[in-house]
């Protein structure tokens, strides 16, 4: 069993929305073909606590991630 370290700004408990590849080259491609200008926002609106998400990817793993949170406080 072995150890690789992760490290990550914040606590852990921040939110992040992820969209899956595809999906993001869909969005992109969809969006070339629109004559606007303006930004658009391809995510989801569904968002992942990391900690949770780094967990997940733990148990799929026959690695153990060491959690080093940098949170700005010094």
């Amino acid at each position: 069993d072995s150890s690789e370290e992760l490290s990550r700004v914040g606590d852990g408990t921040q939110k992040r929305s992820f969209v899956r590849i595809d999906d993001g080259i869909d969005g992109h491609r969809d969006s070339q073909a629109l004559d606007r200008i303006r930004p658009i926002n391809l995510s989801s609106s569904e968002t992942v606590p990391i900690n949770p998400l780094v967990d997940i990817v733990e148990s799929l793993s026959v690695e153990t991630l060491e959690r080093n949170y940098n949170t700005g406080i010094h």
